[in-house]
């Protein structure tokens, strides 16, 4: 019987460094000579078949700073067919939230009984400040290790910015994109009402 793997979660608010952060995960697997596959959701339509880590110049244009490849899933079963093929040690998804809730006991059941090493990244609250759907907050759950991130406040420039605030678009729980919000303090966050507030 293979040892059991570990699931690592990274959340965060929006420009937190997610992703930046599972990127140098994967890398430093890669230079270990593990075999290291990357998955993110079809939901996440921001870039293609990789994951990407931005940084925002003053205006706040992103501008990209890593890039790890990945696979687009929509399914445990499309994430099942590229692990029979590849047999990977290690496994990164970005933009978690976007996953259904069905993933979570198929990762569950991927890091017990083929002992393969998750590590997840994406936002653990939505707009409102509440938690991101149903998938983030059960695979929290199940996470052995939980790294929080912070932002730069957008307004005051605090380091503790914890919120996703929301300054443009429809009042849609979930609508992907990077330049319809920016990362808020507890001081500074404000519940988004829609583009007429």
């Amino acid at each position: 019987m293979s040892r059991a793997g570990e699931i690592e979660v990274i959340v965060g608010p929006m420009r937190g460094k997610k992703s930046d952060l599972l990127i140098i995960a994967l890398e430093q697997a890669v230079i270990a000579e593990k075999r290291v596959v990357a998955f993110k959701p079809t939901r996440d339509t921001r870039t293609s078949n990789e994951i990407v880590s931005r940084k925002f110049d003053k205006k706040g244009k992103p501008k990209v700073s890593r890039r790890f490849p990945a696979i687009i899933v929509s399914t445990p079963d499309d994430m099942m067919r590229v692990i029979d093929i590849k047999h990977p040690e290690i496994v990164g998804i970005d933009e978690a939230q976007f996953l259904s809730p069905d993933f979570v006991p198929f990762i569950k059941k991927m890091s017990g009984e083929r002992g393969i090493e998750f590590v997840i990244a994406g936002l653990d609250m939505d707009y409102l400040g509440d938690p991101f759907l149903e998938t983030m907050p059960k695979l929290l759950a199940i996470a052995h290790r939980v790294t929080k991130t912070t932002a730069i406040c957008y307004r005051c420039k605090s380091r503790q910015a914890l919120f996703t605030q929301k300054i443009a678009g429809s009042t849609a729980k979930v609508e992907v994109g990077d330049l319809e919000y920016r990362a808020a303090c507890s001081d500074c966050w404000y519940p988004y009402r829609g583009e007429a507030s």
